[in-house]
């Protein structure tokens, strides 16, 4: 499909209108500037858009301030299973129809 449309944003630009991403999950932890507009761009396609950054990051500078409004989910490296279980019950809660809604 990449070689067929030529280039990049093509593809990323057909990956988000043809229905195929059904949301978006965006790590915020090293402010990888894609990761924004990767989020937006599905926030502007009504896609559901889930942030998410480290606590250390985000107790000492937060996120960029266009971000405030969106579902973060602030996780704590020593603890991973609290991080991964809201994860899926966010994923659940936002995509209903599409997510596994159990284990």
């Amino acid at each position: 499909m990449v070689e067929s449309l030529g280039y990049r944003g093509a593809f990323r630009g057909a990956l988000f209108s043809s229905g195929v991403t059904t949301g978006v999950t965006a790590a915020l932890t090293h402010g990888n500037l894609g990761a924004y507009w990767e989020s937006g761009f599905a926030e502007a396609l009504g896609r559901p858009v889930i942030l998410t950054c480290n606590a250390v990051k985000w107790q000492a500078e937060k996120t960029h301030f266009d971000t405030n409004h969106m579902t973060t989910i602030i996780w704590d490296p020593a603890k991973p299973t609290g991080a991964a279980n809201l994860l899926t019950a966010t994923i659940r809660a936002s995509l209903p129809d599409d997510a596994k809604m159990s284990d």
